[in-house]
Protein backbone atom coordinates (compact mmCIF):
# COMPACT_ATOMS: atom_id res chain seq x y z
CA UNK A 1 0.00 0.00 0.00
CA UNK A 2 1.39 3.70 -0.79
CA UNK A 3 0.66 5.47 2.32
CA UNK A 4 2.53 8.81 1.11
CA UNK A 5 -0.62 10.36 0.30
CA UNK A 6 -1.25 10.65 3.84
CA UNK A 7 -0.37 13.44 5.84
CA UNK A 8 0.65 14.83 9.34
CA UNK A 9 -2.91 15.30 9.62
CA UNK A 10 -6.00 13.43 8.79
CA UNK A 11 -9.40 14.13 8.96
CA UNK A 12 -13.19 12.66 8.92
CA UNK A 13 -16.91 14.45 9.50
CA UNK A 14 -16.44 15.20 13.34
CA UNK A 15 -12.60 13.77 13.96
CA UNK A 16 -9.18 15.76 13.42
CA UNK A 17 -6.27 13.24 14.11
CA UNK A 18 -2.64 14.78 13.81
CA UNK A 19 0.74 14.77 15.33
CA UNK A 20 0.99 17.29 17.69
CA UNK A 21 4.93 16.64 18.43
CA UNK A 22 7.20 13.82 17.02
CA UNK A 23 11.10 12.77 16.95
CA UNK A 24 12.98 13.71 14.08
CA UNK A 25 16.64 11.73 14.75
CA UNK A 26 17.26 8.48 17.40
CA UNK A 27 19.99 6.47 17.67
CA UNK A 28 20.04 2.81 16.91
CA UNK A 29 18.58 0.10 18.79
CA UNK A 30 19.70 -3.16 19.20
CA UNK A 31 18.48 -6.37 20.71
CA UNK A 32 20.59 -6.17 23.65
CA UNK A 33 20.26 -2.25 24.03
CA UNK A 34 17.22 -0.10 23.26
CA UNK A 35 17.75 3.23 22.63
CA UNK A 36 14.28 5.44 22.72
CA UNK A 37 13.92 8.12 19.70
CA UNK A 38 14.76 11.76 21.12
CA UNK A 39 11.79 13.48 22.90
CA UNK A 40 8.07 11.65 22.61
CA UNK A 41 5.87 11.21 20.12
CA UNK A 42 2.97 12.25 20.25
CA UNK A 43 -0.29 12.03 17.85
CA UNK A 44 -3.91 13.76 18.69
CA UNK A 45 -7.43 13.16 18.19
CA UNK A 46 -9.83 15.75 17.92
CA UNK A 47 -13.71 15.21 18.23
CA UNK A 48 -17.16 16.07 19.81
CA UNK A 49 -17.19 14.60 23.14
CA UNK A 50 -18.43 11.05 23.11
CA UNK A 51 -19.89 8.94 25.90
CA UNK A 52 -20.74 5.88 26.08
CA UNK A 53 -19.30 1.85 24.82
CA UNK A 54 -16.44 3.79 22.59
CA UNK A 55 -13.20 2.35 22.01
CA UNK A 56 -10.19 4.17 20.60
CA UNK A 57 -6.96 3.09 19.42
CA UNK A 58 -3.92 4.14 17.96
CA UNK A 59 -1.18 1.82 16.33
CA UNK A 60 2.38 3.06 15.06
CA UNK A 61 3.72 1.36 12.41
CA UNK A 62 7.56 1.84 10.40
CA UNK A 63 7.32 3.06 6.91
CA UNK A 64 10.32 4.00 5.04
CA UNK A 65 11.21 7.63 4.15
CA UNK A 66 9.13 6.90 0.58
CA UNK A 67 5.97 6.36 2.41
CA UNK A 68 5.47 2.26 1.76
CA UNK A 69 4.57 -0.42 4.34
CA UNK A 70 6.58 -3.66 4.54
CA UNK A 71 5.60 -6.36 7.12
CA UNK A 72 9.28 -7.30 7.50
CA UNK A 73 10.32 -3.25 8.55
CA UNK A 74 7.92 -3.92 11.63
CA UNK A 75 10.51 -6.36 12.89
CA UNK A 76 12.59 -2.65 13.40
CA UNK A 77 10.47 -0.75 15.51
CA UNK A 78 10.70 -1.66 19.21
CA UNK A 79 8.55 -0.19 22.44
CA UNK A 80 4.84 -0.02 22.72
CA UNK A 81 3.50 0.16 19.17
CA UNK A 82 -0.25 -0.06 20.83
CA UNK A 83 -2.32 2.91 23.27
CA UNK A 84 -5.93 2.57 24.06
CA UNK A 85 -8.11 5.16 25.36
CA UNK A 86 -11.93 4.47 26.77
CA UNK A 87 -14.52 7.07 26.17
CA UNK A 88 -13.63 10.91 25.12
CA UNK A 89 -15.53 12.88 27.40
CA UNK A 90 -13.55 16.29 26.93
CA UNK A 91 -12.99 16.09 23.26
CA UNK A 92 -9.20 16.01 23.34
CA UNK A 93 -7.23 12.40 23.29
CA UNK A 94 -3.38 12.60 23.21
CA UNK A 95 -1.84 9.47 22.58
CA UNK A 96 1.92 9.23 23.73
CA UNK A 97 4.64 7.36 22.34
CA UNK A 98 7.06 7.63 24.53
CA UNK A 99 9.70 4.90 24.30
CA UNK A 100 9.83 4.08 20.64
CA UNK A 101 13.38 2.67 19.38
CA UNK A 102 14.31 1.68 15.52
CA UNK A 103 16.78 -0.78 14.97
CA UNK A 104 17.81 -0.17 11.48
CA UNK A 105 19.84 3.05 10.60
CA UNK A 106 18.49 5.34 7.74
CA UNK A 107 15.76 7.49 7.10
CA UNK A 108 12.29 6.23 8.05
CA UNK A 109 8.67 7.56 8.91
CA UNK A 110 6.06 6.58 11.41
CA UNK A 111 2.61 5.84 10.37
CA UNK A 112 0.14 6.30 13.26
CA UNK A 113 -3.41 3.82 12.31
CA UNK A 114 -6.41 5.51 14.72
CA UNK A 115 -9.46 2.75 14.96
CA UNK A 116 -12.45 3.93 16.67
CA UNK A 117 -15.08 1.45 17.38
CA UNK A 118 -17.98 2.63 18.97
CA UNK A 119 -20.75 0.21 20.13
CA UNK A 120 -18.82 -2.90 18.77
CA UNK A 121 -18.60 -1.84 15.03
CA UNK A 122 -15.55 -0.52 13.90
CA UNK A 123 -16.48 3.26 12.09
CA UNK A 124 -13.66 5.39 11.34
CA UNK A 125 -10.19 5.05 10.54
CA UNK A 126 -7.69 7.32 10.25
CA UNK A 127 -3.58 7.68 9.16
CA UNK A 128 -1.07 10.37 9.72
CA UNK A 129 2.57 9.97 9.01
CA UNK A 130 5.49 11.79 10.44
CA UNK A 131 8.44 13.78 8.65
CA UNK A 132 11.12 11.35 8.34
CA UNK A 133 13.12 10.53 11.10
CA UNK A 134 17.43 9.91 10.37
CA UNK A 135 18.16 6.62 12.61
CA UNK A 136 22.24 7.35 13.38
CA UNK A 137 24.61 4.35 14.33
CA UNK A 138 25.91 5.08 18.15
CA UNK A 139 29.33 6.62 16.73
CA UNK A 140 27.37 8.76 14.21
CA UNK A 141 24.89 9.80 17.34
CA UNK A 142 27.74 11.14 19.14
CA UNK A 143 29.04 12.86 16.86
CA UNK A 144 26.16 14.70 15.50
CA UNK A 145 25.39 15.58 19.27
CA UNK A 146 28.83 16.97 19.74
CA UNK A 147 28.14 19.12 16.86
CA UNK A 148 25.33 20.12 17.48
CA UNK A 149 27.00 21.25 21.31
CA UNK A 150 29.51 23.17 19.17
CA UNK A 151 26.82 24.98 16.96
CA UNK A 152 24.84 26.10 20.08
CA UNK A 153 28.26 27.21 22.05
CA UNK A 154 29.09 29.12 18.86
Amino acid sequence: MDLFEFDTVSAYPGYIFEIEKQSLIGRQSSCGTKRNLDGSNIVVLLTNPLNGDVKFTVHAYLINEAGYYYDVNQNYLDGQKKIEHYNNSSGILRFIFRNLGIRKTGQWRLLYALNVKIDEKETVMLLVKTCPIRILSSKAYLAQIQLNLIENVN
